[in-house]
């Protein structure tokens, strides 16, 4: 039995083993490693959904509180409590554009600039 020890064959198969070994270790260590990024990465991304989903759970209980019901029908109804007094007044751009189609005037920078001609020179005294 001491022989088979010593002898060569035993050698190549205790080389062969330990490799063999040695490679199956190696890759369980790669492979333990990746699960452990993948696993580190799925919990960044379930932390970063939680936050979203607290995110839009906020924004879904301001949309279903009065204040913001009663400011949609403001803007959207134009509903006016008692006592209020709606004004309608036009926009500033749409009577620039009624005031320009009237004199005749198309938008640039040369009617600009003849605008203000106009204003230094041309002024009605």
């Amino acid at each position: 039995m001491h022989k088979f020890f010593h002898s060569k064959l035993f050698i190549f198969f205790l080389v062969i083993f330990l490799t063999l070994s040695v490679t199956a270790l190696f890759r369980e260590i790669t492979d333990t490693l990746k699960v452990k990024k993948e696993i580190a990465k799925l919990e960044q991304e379930a932390r970063a959904l939680e936050s979203k989903n607290q995110d839009l759970k906020n924004i879904v209980g301001y949309l279903n509180s009065p204040a913001y019901k009663e400011k949609a029908a403001r803007e959207n109804l134009n509903l006016k409590s008692e006592g209020e007094v709606a004004v309608a007044l036009p926009s500033d751009e749409s009577s620039i554009d009624s005031q320009e189609t009237i004199d005749g005037a198309s938008h640039g920078p040369k009617d600009n600039m003849l605008k203000w001609w106009k204003y230094f020179f041309e002024r009605k005294q």
